[in-house]
């Protein structure tokens, strides 16, 4: 009885934990910036259904989000809720405590501090008034003004300014979440590993009967469906948005010690005062995301080329045809390793677990 118990215990655990950890999935998802992040995020993930439901919801057809219950949701929620974008309809706020994405016009004004303020009587001034050198982020790459992507970047009074991707250490060095990655392959392979030499050399039972001869390669399976599937999900979202980091410019040389300052509006109705916001010192990168392709009117979409709009079809296409196949071969992998891990000894499905709370962790200090 007590075996039986232990055998059912892990068994169920075990997968009905990849169903979990809804808020933890979406903070991350929201900070993606990188294949590395991407494929962190696959191997033994918490929170597989907001994975596929978000995926959905951003890259996926109206036929697609019905199915999940958001055919009426908005582009705007979609970018508040699960892209790490601003744009002129979703903003960050700071309420005195802690950042707040909102719905709504952009209420901070974009400020450039130049090295020489102390000698000039108008040492402020716009930022969209003002040059731009534009990097993108990955990695850093200075994007000239005559390529497609620079024609999409706004930098008007009316784009609001990313408050999150500018905290200390918000968005870690690729290199480091690829460290993370890779030892993330490593450990769910050790574990498959693991539970082959479990089945086929120590030839260990499940309770009194022997393992099925489909319940280690079903499980296996399953578990690299999931990697798969989930990763390609993160992909979706993570490309839908463009990520990129400008340094203020004078003649068209960048400013060493040049200081950008948010302005924040007074907010009445929700009773937040006005701040005057530093977020990055003189000199460092202010870094910014923007929706890819816009999904309301707006400078970049109004003066979108032909070439340029078949180039959007396309990406579109990609993206509603990677949803398609990353939702279905992550739910299939669920199913499939759930079905093989009933039939292993009940350590399989506590060497999963163990790999899971390894992966949470990683995402702590990522």
């Amino acid at each position: 009885m007590a075996d039986n118990f232990a055998n059912n215990a892990f068994t169920d655990f075990a997968p009905l934990l990849t169903l979990f950890g809804d808020e933890v999935t979406k903070q991350y998802l929201a900070t993606s910036m990188s294949i590395a992040d991407n494929i962190l995020l696959g191997i033994a993930p918490i929170g597989l259904m907001t994975i596929i439901v978000s995926s959905i919801r951003v890259g996926g057809n109206r036929f697609m989000k019905s199915i999940v219950g958001r055919a009426r949701d908005s582009p705007d929620d979609e970018e508040k809720e699960m892209l790490s974008s601003t744009s002129a309809t979703v903003r960050e706020i700071w309420d005195g405590n802690r950042i707040v994405r909102q719905t709504g016009p952009s209420k901070t004004t974009q400020l450039v501090f130049g090295p020489s303020a102390q000698q000039s009587s108008h040492p402020l001034r716009r930022c969209e008034d003002d040059e731009l050198y534009v990097w993108d982020l990955k990695p850093f790459r200075k994007i000239s003004r005559d390529t497609p992507s620079e024609r999409l970047l706004d930098v008007s009074s009316s784009m609001s300014p990313s408050l999150t991707l500018n905290i200390e250490k918000a968005i870690p060095d690729e290199r480091f979440v690829l460290f993370f990655a890779c030892i993330g392959v490593l450990v769910q392979t050790s574990a498959m590993v693991l539970n082959a030499v479990i089945v086929y050399y120590w030839q260990w039972k499940r309770g009194a009967n022997t393992v099925a001869s489909y319940g280690y390669p079903t499980w296996a399976s399953g578990t690299v469906c999931i990697a798969i599937g989930a990763s390609i999900c993160g992909w979706v979202l993570e490309s839908s948005t463009w990520k990129f980091a400008t340094l203020p410019s004078y003649n068209k040389h960048p400013l060493e010690f040049g200081q950008i300052v948010l302005l924040q509006k007074r907010l009445p109705d929700q009773r937040i005062p006005g701040y005057v916001i530093r977020p990055v010192k003189p000199g460092e990168y202010f870094k910014a995301s923007q929706r890819r392709w816009p999904l309301v009117g707006g400078s970049a979409e109004e003066s979108a080329s032909e070439s340029e709009g078949e180039q959007r079809e396309k990406d579109r296409r990609i993206r509603e045809i990677s949803t398609i196949v990353g939702a279905t071969v992550a739910l299939s992998g669920f199913i499939l390793q759930n079905i093989g891990t009933r039939e292993l000894h009940f350590s399989a499905g506590l060497i999963q677990l163990g790999v899971t709370l390894f992966q949470q962790g990683s995402f702590n200090s990522v």
